[in-house]
């Protein structure tokens, strides 16, 4: 029994047709994956990477930041995770308001970090909430599924080292 191999056979002038079949399907098997990991890679640190055909949805996510005295927070940073949102900064009544597009999901993490400091009253400790993703308008029956709503509201306290007596 003879077995098929990578060697490839020069016989008068002409490659034997059983190997030359095989070196194809290799090669493009090979090639096939290196195509498949590098389109898998391209995307930037933090971002979801979305292949053709994938399902997706809008975003909105909105909500108040407050201290424990129910006083809101100026200049605090909010995030989403895995989504394509760019970071939001609550304005002088602590209010934020954010969208973006993502895969579906029902809960989405929101993360609030104090970036400035002193400027907005004392450091403030961070805070991760998770808020519920309501569904609020269909997509277009495809791939589209509409756009999901979520409040997420934080009361943050001050950190320990910065807490008024």
């Amino acid at each position: 029994m003879q077995r098929n191999t990578l060697n490839v056979h020069h016989i008068s002038g002409h490659y034997k047709t059983t190997d030359m079949k095989d070196l194809i399907v290799r090669i493009s098997a090979w090639l096939l994956c290196l195509i498949g990991f590098g389109s898998s890679v391209a995307c930037s640190p933090g971002m979801v990477a979305d292949e053709y055909g994938s399902p997706y949805a809008s975003y909105e996510v909105k909500g108040k930041v407050t201290d424990q005295q129910g006083e809101p927070i100026p200049g605090i940073q909010v995030t989403c995770d895995a989504m394509s949102m760019e970071p939001a900064y609550t304005d002088s009544d602590g209010s934020f308001h954010m969208s973006g597009d993502g895969f579906p999901r029902e809960k989405i993490e929101v993360e609030f970090k104090d970036v400035d400091g002193e400027a907005n009253g004392g450091v403030f400790a961070g805070k991760t909430v998770a808020a519920q993703a309501v569904h609020v308008q269909d997509g277009d029956g495809n791939w589209d599924f509409g756009l999901y709503e979520a409040v997420a509201n934080a009361e943050l306290s001050l950190e320990p080292s910065q807490s008024v007596e």
